[in-house]
């Protein structure tokens, strides 16, 4: 038995809202708001060739080259985060996924009244991940 789709009860689109064309991060086609995460602890368990690394006041940080998420992060506080219990988390996609990127949709608001979701192709656009 498959689980339940958590977007299926989602609100009306809102009227000249971005469609799955225009959203690379965010869909804001009705008022639950979705983004897409991409977490960069995925890049460097898919040993992506995407992923970069230098040095800036002594230190080093991390990005990725296609700009999935627009950040550069200091790789010993990613390191430090990634050892405790939370991990590092996620960051909001900046730039169109590549296939190796663990990525989810997340919802902003799921608290608010639900319908119908106004943009489905955009929670099935982005590869698949995990949180």
């Amino acid at each position: 038995m498959s689980a339940p789709d958590p977007f299926a009860n989602h609100p009306a689109p809102i009227p000249g809202g971005v469609t799955v064309a225009d959203s690379v991060g965010s869909c804001r086609l009705c008022p639950v708001a979705c983004d897409r995460l991409v977490y960069p602890s995925g890049c460097l368990e898919s040993a992506c060739s995407r992923l970069y690394t230098y040095e800036f006041d002594g230190r080093p940080v991390m990005g990725c080259l296609e700009g999935v998420f627009g950040v550069e992060i200091d790789v010993e506080a990613f390191r430090t985060m990634q050892r405790t219990r939370a991990g590092f988390g996620a960051l909001r996609v900046r730039g169109e996924p590549l296939p190796q990127c663990h990525c989810v949709i997340d919802q902003t608001f799921p608290h608010r009244p639900h319908g119908a979701c106004g943009n489905p192709g955009f929670r099935h656009s982005a590869p698949p991940g995990r949180p």
